[in-house]
């Protein structure tokens, strides 16, 4: 079986063009178009969400680096994590890579709170979505996941709260 968080031979193989003087030419837009990028996400969300997790992170790995400065790559990772129950993992990547890439980003902190509540951390979660809540900007559907996650971090009973589906790395494993 394929730990998804420690099989990582590959993601920290060096970039291609890392020695390459082509390197400096390139930019991020160059390498890929906004409709290329979409198309990358929505199929890491796809993979994260049908239990290809290994692909779904290399995939979010490589987003981080083509658009690190938004938030989605950074809650695709953490969503991935939360498809195998790695919780604290999902918000450490939102707490030390997404926040520090994107800081104050909404959609990172409600993502945060939700990992943080599902790790069981439920102060760190309410304090989380506390903030949230007070914000004005957010969208209908971050405002709704807020809503979701303080409810539960407020102590919502056990039996109402949403199960993370269960994964079975293994399948990466075998090309399936």
């Amino acid at each position: 079986m394929i730990n998804a968080l420690t099989d990582t031979d590959s993601l920290a193989a060096e970039p291609p063009l890392a020695n390459s003087p082509a390197k400096d030419a390139l930019t991020a837009d160059s390498l890929m178009t906004p409709a290329e990028i979409r198309l990358l996400s929505a199929l890491g969300f796809m993979a994260a969400r049908s239990g290809h997790v290994v692909p779904a992170i290399r995939i979010f790995e490589g987003l981080t680096v083509l658009r690190k400065d938004k938030a989605f790559p950074y809650v695709g990772l953490a969503l991935a994590m939360i498809c195998v129950g790695a919780y604290g993992d999902a918000a450490r990547v939102l707490r030390e890579r997404g926040l520090l890439a994107c800081p104050g980003d909404p959609e990172i902190e409600a993502y945060l709170g939700l990992a943080l509540q599902l790790a069981g951390r439920m102060s760190e979660a309410a304090g989380v979505t506390r903030e949230l809540q007070a914000r004005k900007d957010l969208s209908s559907g971050l405002q709704a996941l807020v809503k979701t996650v303080s409810g539960l971090a407020d102590g919502q009973p056990a039996s109402d709260r949403p199960r993370p589906a269960t994964v079975d790395a293994s399948a990466d494993a075998k090309g399936g």
